[in-house]
């Protein structure tokens, strides 16, 4: 499984590792953070993330209460999260051509003065609504532009070795901001708005400064001996921006195992965003109409997503990889399913007993389900990370280094595009069958993923 990287993987200061016959050491967990350039990029993000977190507390936050809108509010976040969409393939063409450090650190440092300015507007109230749906418009246009950039540059700051490690710990970054963010973004934007926007756009700096501070070898134009064969895997004089794009999604759909990806991600993304974005805040609300249980749950998920991230680096060296990562989302399938019955909302069941009777779940208290729900998502925290981690660490293996952001850009977006329509499904779902059919269905289309996934004996081979 392991592949030459070449100069892309190694740091200017330190001595390349180049490919021998000496078996290669097992990386800890922890060990991309010895490397200077993996350590400012791990600090960045870290911080930038949390301040994410505010952000997104704050925007819905504040144009609700000052509206008292609803619809004004989902104007403001449509308006940002179609040019982070529309952005994304634009994103991967820049750093595929430019570099993703220089493209991700223009985008750090125009979302600090973007988020800056509505912090500032702020302290003398809330600007007009096409003002504020401008610049978060113009935020989503930086995020999108920095995503695809996010995933290609990793590579360049950790070792082959050290990649799986190196992806797990993002994964902590997500879910450490995830398990503390909200709660902190909610005290500030408490307390007062701007300064939720003043800490973002200050975090977005340090992010920059961070960017700023690597110092990267010269890109290598070797490319990995597993990409797909293309007539255009060869490196070829800089063409137009469209033609670019073009020759991304052609090498994405070119690709075997990206081109099986595809569909697996559509589908699993299509079914987690129904049923941890809104069935199981409806389930919650039904046991209790208590938000501080809501931010409890999710916070859960967060633990076990760190978790699941610093163990992800001691998996990265699995035979069958891709079997491993797909069994575990049979696991997350089933506790999906599982969900309502630990809460005691089986009421819509097509079922003619009553489970709880049947089991032990019959005589537990609301506290009591709501640890267990609790527990529940800790271990699909864990599963997420570890599986994300697997499969963002095969693709950086199996894509050649010029296309590594466009194709990041075209899953990002395949996966982006199905969110609003999770949404809206699940809604759908829930009111009009119940929230145990909404778990009950995203179990289900998790399953066809899988199975869609093992399918392709590329993917069972990796």
């Amino acid at each position: 499984m392991e592949i030459e990287r070449g100069a892309q993987a190694i740091e200017t200061e330190e001595a390349p590792a180049a490919a021998t016959a000496t078996p290669a050491r097992r990386a800890g967990p922890l060990s991309p953070l010895r490397k200077r350039n993996f350590r400012l990029l791990f600090i960045g993000q870290l911080i930038s993330t949390l301040g994410d977190q505010a952000y997104g507390v704050a925007l819905p936050w504040t144009v609700l209460v000052v509206t008292g809108d609803p619809r004004q509010m989902a104007i403001v976040l449509a308006a940002e999260a179609t040019p982070r969409v529309l952005f994304l393939l634009l994103g991967g063409v820049l750093a595929d051509r430019l570099g993703p450090r220089l493209v991700m650190l223009i985008a750090d440092i125009g979302r600090a003065g973007v988020v800056g300015a509505l912090g500032v507007t702020l302290f003398v109230g809330l600007p007009p609504l096409w003002v504020v749906a401008t610049l978060a418009a113009l935020h989503g246009v930086g995020s999108g532009l920095f995503q695809p950039g996010s995933q290609a540059l990793i590579p360049q700051t950790a070792s082959d070795d050290e990649l799986p490690a190196a992806n797990g710990l993002m994964q902590t970054v997500q879910f450490f901001s995830l398990t503390i963010g909200p709660a902190l973004g909610g005290l500030v934007t408490a307390a007062q708005a701007s300064v939720a926007f003043l800490a973002d756009a200050a975090s977005f700096a340090v992010s920059a400064l961070t960017l700023f501070g690597m110092r990267l070898p010269r890109r290598s134009a070797r490319q990995p001996a597993t990409t797909a064969p293309t007539e255009d895997n060869a490196p070829k004089q800089k063409t137009g921006l469209l033609r670019e794009v073009g020759a991304g999604v052609k090498y994405t759909f070119a690709h075997p195992l990206i081109r099986v990806a595809l569909p697996v991600t559509v589908l699993a993304n299509f079914a987690i965003n129904g049923a941890l974005s809104v069935a199981i805040v409806v389930l919650i609300n039904q046991m209790t109409n208590n938000a501080l249980a809501l931010g409890l749950v999710f916070g859960a998920a967060g633990v076990g997503g760190v978790l699941g991230g610093l163990s992800a680096g001691l998996l990265g060296r699995l035979p069958r990889r891709g079997v491993v990562a797909l069994s575990m989302w049979i696991v997350m399938a089933a506790l999906l399913a599982f969900m309502p019955l630990v809460s005691g909302l089986v009421g819509q069941w097509p079922v003619d007993f009553d489970l709880l009777t049947a089991l032990p779940l019959g005589t537990l208290d609301t506290t009591t389900r709501l640890v267990a729900i609790g527990v529940l998502l800790g271990v699909i925290g864990f599963v997420l990370a570890v599986v994300d981690t697997m499969f963002l660490t095969i693709f950086q293996q199996r894509i050649a280094p010029e296309y590594l952001a466009r194709v990041f850009s075209v899953l990002f977006v395949a996966g982006g595009i199905t969110q609003p329509l999770a949404l809206v499904v699940a809604g759908l779902v829930t009111a009009i069958y119940g929230v145990e059919a909404a778990f009950l269905a995203a179990g289900a289309i998790l399953l066809i993923a899988i199975v869609v996934g093992l399918s392709s004996r590329e993917l069972r081979r990796v």
